[in-house]
């Protein structure tokens, strides 16, 4: 079976966006879970799905072998809420 090519739908000027929205998304929703009707929750809900979707763009890009957009569009939105919330825990 032939693989498919790889296209970029995600674009640069999203980027900054899709991590803004990686960072808030935990926060909100840790904010929002406690009651349903407030918008923070719905918020999350929103950014979490958008940072899903980057992931498996992401993920999709390394079976390709593309590096770059593996980490711009995978590693970054992953990594950066742990290392916002570990830095919130210890400070």
């Amino acid at each position: 079976m032939r693989q498919s090519e790889y296209e970029r739908r995600i674009t640069v000027p999203m980027v900054p966006h899709i991590w803004i929205a990686a960072t808030a998304g935990p926060f909100l929703l840790f904010v929002g879970i406690h009651d349903f009707t407030k918008y923070e929750f719905y918020l999350s809900i929103f950014f979490l799905s958008i940072t899903t979707y980057s992931i498996t763009k992401g993920v999709s890009a390394f079976k390709h072998g593309i590096y770059s957009d593996f980490i711009m569009l995978a590693l970054i939105p992953f990594i950066l809420p742990i290392l916002l919330g570990l830095y919130f825990y210890i400070y």
